[in-house]
């Protein structure tokens, strides 16, 4: 499961805890418009991590959409 993590005090103990469940961080920038939060709850929500992945990042979606991009350690 990808899991969005806001930005702002213990992040890295926030994505240390997440990466110990098994589950993916994606950081959440705390000034996205709810729009944009929204849509991007959708696309982690709506994508399979393989196994590996050690965390997502966000592509803006300048093409149209945003996508979740997974990487590997």
């Amino acid at each position: 499961m990808i899991v969005p993590v806001g930005d702002h005090g213990g992040l890295l103990e926030r994505l240390r805890s997440t990466r110990a469940a098994g589950e993916v961080p994606l950081v959440a920038d705390s000034r996205w418009p709810q729009a944009q939060r929204d849509a991007v709850i959708a696309a982690a929500a709506a994508a399979a991590p393989p196994a590996g992945a050690a965390w997502a990042a966000l592509r803006s979606g300048s093409c149209g959409s945003p996508k979740v991009v997974l990487r590997r350690a």
